[in-house]
C-alpha cells in the first residue's frame, strides 16, 4: 500500500472506530435498560457488552486490515 492510500486508510480507520464507539456507548447501556442504574447488575451488564462488543469488533478489524498493518 502506497503512502497516500496508507493515510486515506487510516483516517477512514478513525473516523469508523467513532462511530462504533457511539454504537457501542448507546447499545450497551440500552441492554441493561431494566436494571437500575447503578446496581451492581447493571455495571456488570455494561461491562460485558463492552467487552463482548470489543472482542467482536476486534475479529472484524483483524479481518479488514491490510497486511501491512
Amino acid at each position: 500500500m502506497d503512502p497516500a492510500q496508507g493515510e486515506k486508510f487510516i483516517a477512514k480507520l478513525k473516523e469508523s472506530q467513532r462511530s462504533w464507539i457511539k454504537l457501542r456507548d448507546t447499545d450497551c447501556p440500552l441492554e441493561a435498560f431494566e436494571i437500575e442504574v447503578g446496581k451492581p447488575a447493571y455495571e456488570t451488564t455494561i461491562s460485558n457488552c463492552i467487552a463482548r462488543m470489543s472482542l467482536e469488533r476486534s475479529v472484524y478489524l483483524d479481518k479488514i486490515l491490510p497486511d501491512v498493518y
